[in-house]
């Protein structure tokens, strides 16, 4: 290779060559993707839905030079994305659609149970439910409008009341069949007593809660007041011996013929459950008469083994 002044052609080239600056250029968002834009110092964007809706959200504020309130373009962007995806996944309700309420809802369940073929004394105690309970406090409320703190405060009303804890249960499990049976009808998508407290079930152990015990001092002031001698029963007023007094001879005519009385054998069940007992009782005698049969048979063939 050539060289000059002990240097090479090459070295000189490559050092002489001169410095190529690269600037990352934006790229243009892909149709569909919606707009972002910035308005009185916020992000906003602007993008139509799947199902031909025009939607504009406001997004954050814009971060001002040297601070770190607010948002950058690129974390905006970010949060656009996201909502774009959420309104995919639960689209909000069009403007033009009446939102659904409670009331309703818990009507259109009561429906369905009935359709299904549910008891008529079930139906009963939901449409009771929903009239008592939640007439007065939630019904009038929109499906989306209704919170966590609106079901426990309804809870809450209903034991400052006096109604017992089973009471408060039904009524928020209810409640809850009323939000799953909207998510499932697509008028609503979140259930508000899923997270609700509710009160708990008294297993038969548990204490009760206003059980009070006597102090040691109580306790002494009831031992004093026992008397130290022994009490006797007065006499003719022993409980053991006590008989009760046998009715009249017009009442024990009127049960002989009451309805579904055996007078022959003395049996106040009903005539269903007296019939459903001697079944029972022939289908046992049959039993043990078939048992007996195959024991007998079966000492035959030994004997004759044995023979």
């Amino acid at each position: 290779m050539t060289s000059v002044g002990g240097e090479s052609l090459e070295s000189i080239w490559i050092a002489a060559r001169p410095r190529v600056m690269m600037w990352s250029v934006p790229s243009k968002r892909s149709y569909g993707t919606g707009e972002l834009y910035e308005k009185h110092g916020a992000y906003y964007g602007r993008w139509r839905t799947s199902d031909d809706r025009k939607l504009n959200r406001k997004i954050g504020s814009v971060r001002n030079p040297g601070s770190s309130d607010g948002l950058t373009r690129a974390q905006a962007e970010r949060a656009f994305r996201k909502m774009q995806e959420a309104e995919e996944r639960c689209p909000s309700r069009r403007r033009d659609v009446e939102p659904v309420t409670v009331g309703a809802a818990a009507t259109s369940l009561r429906q369905a149970k009935s359709l299904e073929g549910a008891r008529k004394s079930y139906l009963e105690g939901l449409e009771s439910m929903q009239r008592v309970h939640l007439e007065p406090n939630i019904a009038a409320l929109a499906l989306e409008k209704v919170s966590t703190a609106q079901i426990e405060a309804l809870a809450g009303g209903m034991l400052d009341d006096g109604l017992s804890p089973k009471t408060v249960r039904n009524v928020l499990t209810f409640t809850h069949s009323v939000f799953e049976h909207a998510i499932a009808k697509g008028w609503c998508h979140e259930n508000p007593v899923r997270y609700a407290a509710r009160p708990k079930r008294r297993r038969a152990r548990d204490a009760r809660p206003d059980l009070q015990f006597l102090t040691v001092a109580e306790l002494d002031a009831v031992l004093r007041a026992i008397p130290d001698e022994v009490v006797h029963r007065a006499a003719g007023t022993d409980a053991s011996r006590t008989r009760r007094a046998r009715p009249a001879a017009p009442a024990r005519r009127a049960r002989a013929r009451a309805p579904g009385r055996d007078p022959r054998r003395g049996d106040d069940r009903p005539a269903p459950i007296r019939a459903a007992r001697a079944s029972l009782a022939r289908h046992r005698l049959d039993r043990a008469t078939d048992q007996g049969s195959k024991r007998i048979r079966s000492r035959r063939a030994l004997r004759r083994r044995q023979v």
